[in-house]
């Protein structure tokens, strides 16, 4: 559905995308999703870079100046003495888990320190808390909404999503299994059916749009890669694994959160285990 389709439908209230009828970041969010053609369309392609000659290509991702003056880099911290950089310097995707129970403070620490409140200061001539996450994110107006599904947990299995305020995952589907997931996620060789849960990230336009317009879409994706590396780090640091899923039938997805592109939208998934 168009863009403009959707958003007359809305409200006009100025919390809605009503403003953002003609934003360039919002036509890119739609016109760069996966549908069931395109996604399988695209894992032929990106099947054929396995070439050899485009691996070549690929394996020094960076530019050199040779011609100019270099300096060394000093020695830096020892990472034997801080766990933060060892943590960094483990960090690697993982594709196969082994059947792990992920316990409730396992979830906690994901939840809370990758996207929970941490702080929060009295908002200057007016009432209440504005309140701070473990993320920088564009005049702290965090758009983002995170979800999981647990398949293998002590809680029972379903579609929840994460109450920061609270620390509580809400129950919002129970009627929902792994291989549904697994059939509009390019899992590929993930073996997805042993993870213990798997985050899905969305985004809420119009809290950022609101005041950053079309520079606030940048913010956006900012604020999922920050997230999504506290994630993994949080991960290692309690000796799990996780996969950055960058392929997804989005409007499958969003279907599966009953959530309304693109006022909200998909935004990022994580595969979270015990790695084998």
């Amino acid at each position: 559905m168009k863009v403009n389709n959707i958003i007359n439908n809305l409200d006009v209230s100025m919390t809605n995308l009503k403003p953002f009828e003609n934003s360039l970041a919002l036509r890119f969010q739609e016109a760069s999703k996966y549908d069931k053609f395109s996604f399988l369309q695209e894992r032929s392609r990106i099947m054929s870079y396995t070439n050899p000659s485009v691996i070549r290509r690929a394996i020094n991702p960076y530019k050199v100046y040779t011609s100019k003056p270099q300096i060394k880099l000093g020695i830096g911290a020892t990472t034997e003495s801080n766990m933060l950089l060892q943590l960094i310097e483990r960090r690697r995707s993982t594709r196969k888990y082994e059947d792990y129970e992920i316990s409730t403070n396992e979830l906690y620490n994901i939840f809370h320190y990758s996207y929970g409140i941490t702080g929060g200061s009295k908002i200057h001539n007016g009432e209440g808390i504005w309140h701070y996450r473990a993320v920088p994110s564009g005049g702290a107006l965090y758009p983002l909404e995170l979800y999981v599904f647990i398949h293998n947990s002590s809680i029972r299995k379903g579609l929840y999503h994460y109450r920061p305020d609270s620390d509580k995952l809400e129950l919002i589907l129970e009627d929902v299994n792994i291989k549904q997931i697994s059939d509009i996620t390019a899992s590929g060789n993930i073996n997805i059916e042993s993870c213990s849960c798997i985050i899905l990230i969305t985004s809420v336009f119009q809290r950022n749009m609101i005041k950053y317009a079309e520079r606030g879409y940048r913010f956006i994706l900012q604020e999922v890669g920050e997230v999504s590396q506290n994630i993994s780090l949080i991960c290692e640091s309690m000796n799990l694994s996780s996969c950055i899923l960058g392929g997804y039938i989005d409007d499958s997805l969003n279907a599966l959160l009953n959530i309304t592109p693109p006022m909200e939208t998909i935004q990022g998934v994580i595969v979270i285990g015990k790695g084998q």
